[in-house]
């Protein structure tokens, strides 16, 4: 489990799975129904998850979101 605090911690974060699961990004992108090179331009910051793409990213690396109360307790 990571820790994500901000935008660039998600995209670290899901393409570190990626990795770990040892998918070519166009593996991500055919399982998610994405266009051919479109996840490797959310990782690079060309595009931004969305709507229309992170569930299908979600569902191809096999993973969830959650939202937990912060351990800090810093708003």
């Amino acid at each position: 489990m990571q820790v994500i605090r901000n935008y660039d911690a998600l995209r670290a974060a899901i393409n570190d799975r990626r990795i770990a699961l040892r998918m070519k990004c166009l593996d991500v992108d055919c399982d998610a129904g994405l266009q051919s090179g479109y996840y490797a331009k959310i990782i690079c910051k060309l595009r931004n998850f969305g709507p229309a793409n992170l569930e299908g990213i979600l569902r191809a690396l096999n993973v969830e979101l959650q939202l937990v109360d912060r351990l800090d307790g810093a708003a």
